[in-house]
């Protein structure tokens, strides 16, 4: 199938990453959030109950620039950065792990993705290995707008032109060794239920009549010391 006659794949990716975030930025103990945006990213961030410091077009301040990662931690020390295009990569593995548990299975095939920074059809190809993604980038809308200096990139044109180039036996083994991965990784921890402490073993009736020696024992010590 031509990239032309790709399906459009359309979904609520925002409310379904910012669903993730929310639960990492609660794990992880942050206040709140700080997302340099359009607009949708932060709108959505605050329907997931998050406090949100916007940077952009809808926002309080405004960026003149792509800020890097360690220029927002610089301003913002306190609060997570939330910027689609900066997300580490265990994060981005849950979030695609959110995109199927929406999408389920999709059918083979190729899907045109509506594009900015790039992080939503790198988790789609986290997410669906075997499939072709190509980024549909509109300049027209701020949020399908490519931007040079956003860091995905690099990463979304590279993955398209390694997959051309693949014959299907290296395709196959790729769409494996990323299932894997895709499955393995994640930036939360283990489920609290994981960490339970072990039940206390049951005495029984020669554990209690050890235990009521002791302590007569133990009473018995303590009168002598008293006495002297």
């Amino acid at each position: 199938m031509s990239a032309r006659s790709a399906k459009v794949l359309e979904f609520p990716n925002k409310k379904l990453r910012a669903r993730v975030i929310a639960d990492y930025v609660r794990e992880g103990g942050y206040r709140g959030v700080v997302v340099f945006t359009c607009g949708n990213a932060a709108v959505a961030l605050r329907e997931a109950g998050l406090e949100v410091v916007e940077i952009g077009p809808r926002g309080a301040l405004h960026a003149g620039k792509w800020w890097t990662q360690a220029e927002i931690h610089r301003s913002w020390p306190d609060l997570f950065d939330a910027t689609s295009g900066h997300l580490s990569v265990p994060l981005m593995g849950d979030i695609a792990k959110e995109f199927r548990a929406h999408l389920g299975d999709l059918p083979p095939g190729r899907y045109k993705v509506p594009s900015g920074s790039g992080e939503t059809i790198t988790c789609l190809r986290i997410a669906y290995p075997s499939l072709d993604f190509d980024a549909a980038y509109d300049n027209s809308k701020p949020e399908t707008t490519l931007d040079p200096d956003a860091p995905l990139n690099a990463i979304v044109e590279s993955e398209t032109a390694s997959f051309a180039k693949m014959s299907k036996a290296e395709r196959a083994q790729h769409a494996k060794l990323m299932k894997i991965y895709g499955e393995q990784v994640t930036a939360m921890p283990p489920k609290a239920s994981a960490a339970r402490p072990a039940s206390r073993p049951k005495l029984g009736l020669r554990g209690l009549l050890v235990m009521l020696f002791c302590c007569c024992w133990a009473w018995y010590l303590a009168s002598l010391c008293v006495n002297r």
